[in-house]
């Protein structure tokens, strides 16, 4: 039998499928880039493998490929409108949702349609698609979480009816503590937070983080359950895909030092959750890196810049400032910890020479400790886990900072308290509250309270406002 022949009785999705079974992931790459996928479920394979990797870069050409060839497959067509999503593109994941409707007859993706026009600020558009579409699916988690962030920006006159239909879908839902039923207490907790009934919202989400709590305890073993009381109840990519992000910087903004320029790491180090590590990692910079430098980025961010040419900075600059604007905290604002690489936080001058820079710090332990505890955070059910753990790794950072400061010589500036005070009193005309805003992390603020909500929340929760 020639090769050839051979080579058309390989059916590349099952060698693909069984590489991954068998965990040789590198492998099914290879093969896929050398034989192709011609089936649904040859792609979904690797789809599937890409999400988990985090590769968008390979997932969305993949996806794209993969729609064109079966373009009324939903699961396909998904992950596409997904990785548009994460990759900053919400005006390119409206219109892919949308075709996708619109050509196939297949209304799977109306949910991620909406969520797509909300993050594109279409907030008409998106309003329209939900009227549309949710009284024939009114159990639906995404389409209320994109309701109440919509109502929470928006509130309408008819807010409130909203909120009686959402709370009567709780209580008819088929399964009394499900994730889903999770997710659409947060989406009450937020309509009632957008109507002022601040105890109300303070009991939606306690609801929420109670259930999911009670959902993945019940799932695990002991082993687990005793881990899973230092780890988050909610997926850091599903918070971090329901966080807003809204600024109004005119000049990049990076805030550099420890340890509120490193919320996730910090958070890391009390909960042992290794996932929280990558909630602040900008996805754009890990691509365009890899794409510029190669491999080699893997070494640091900061020595991975260092080797890029004039023209390769002046891309990724405008990358940021003019692409990415809703994975950053504005329309032209970058705002980053890069917490490990702040050594090479003059190549990111070099970068961006309007940039405002800081070095922002906490009043030490507590401040940490009370992120824990804010109840708008997912985590709300439990306060931080390890004081000790804290404290260590606040320590450990102030060996570093002098040579932080160093570095940034007067552009460094110092601010005592988290990010969102560092810019709002650093950055003209910026302003976080009331906005839904988050700076780097997305886990600590969903989004973020006013100041009346987060003094009264305080008190619910019995600490000093």
């Amino acid at each position: 039998m020639t090769k050839a022949a051979t080579m058309q009785q390989i059916n590349p999705a099952k060698i693909i499928t069984s590489l991954i079974a068998r965990e040789r992931e590198d492998e099914a790459l290879q093969m896929f880039d050398a034989l192709g996928i011609d089936t649904p479920e040859g792609y979904m394979s690797v789809l599937n493998l890409l999400g988990e990797r985090g590769d968008d870069l390979r997932l969305l050409k993949l996806a794209r490929r993969g729609a064109a060839q079966f373009p009324a497959h939903a699961e396909i067509h998904e992950h596409c409108v997904k990785a548009l999503l994460r990759e900053g593109d919400a005006r390119g994941a409206a219109e892919a949702a949308e075709a996708f409707m619109h050509s196939s007859g297949n209304q799977g993706l109306w949910a991620l349609w909406a969520e797509s026009l909300l993050r594109a600020h279409e907030f008409e558009w998106a309003g329209t698609v939900l009227n549309q579409y949710m009284p024939q699916n009114p159990f639906n988690p995404g389409a209320w979480i994109v309701t109440a962030r919509l109502l929470w920006l928006h509130p309408i006159p008819e807010t409130r009816n909203v909120l009686s239909g959402l709370i009567q879908e709780i209580r008819e839902s088929p399964i009394e503590y499900g994730i889903d039923q999770g997710h659409m207490c947060f989406a009450a907790g937020l309509i009632h937070e957008a109507l002022g009934d601040l105890d109300a919202a303070w009991d939606a989400f306690k609801k929420g983080n109670e259930i999911h709590h009670a959902v993945e305890m019940a799932e695990g073993d002991e082993e687990g359950r005793l881990a899973q009381n230092v780890q988050d109840h909610i997926s850091a990519q599903w918070i971090k895909e329901n966080s807003l992000e809204i600024g109004r910087s005119p000049r990049p903004v990076f805030i550099l030092g420890s340890p509120a320029s490193g919320l996730a790491e910090l958070y890391t180090a009390a909960t042992a959750d290794q996932s929280m590590g990558r909630v602040g990692e900008p996805r754009m910079f890990e691509r365009d890196l890899h794409r510029l430098c190669g491999p080699s980025h893997e070494e640091g961010y900061g020595e991975a810049l260092s080797r890029l040419t004039r023209n390769d900075m002046s891309s990724l600059r405008q990358r940021y400032l003019e692409v990415n604007r809703d994975r950053i905290a504005g329309a032209t604002s970058f705002v980053d910890g890069l917490g490990t690489n702040i050594r090479h936080a003059g190549v990111l001058k070099a970068m961006f020479p309007d940039a405002v820079f800081l070095r922002a710090t906490t009043a030490r332990p507590q401040e940490a400790v009370d992120l824990f505890r804010m109840p708008l955070d997912p985590r709300a059910h439990r306060s931080a886990s390890d004081l000790e753990a804290i404290q260590g790794y606040l320590a450990a950072h102030d060996a570093l900072s002098a040579h932080w400061s160093n570095v940034m010589g007067g552009d460094f500036a110092v601010v005592e308290g988290p990010k969102r005070k560092a810019v709002e009193a650093h950055v003209s005309g910026w302003r976080a509250a009331g906005q839904g805003g988050t700076l780097s992390s997305a886990a600590f603020d969903w989004p973020a309270p006013r100041g009346s909500v987060r003094k009264r929340y305080l008190e619910l929760a019995g600490l000093n406002a």
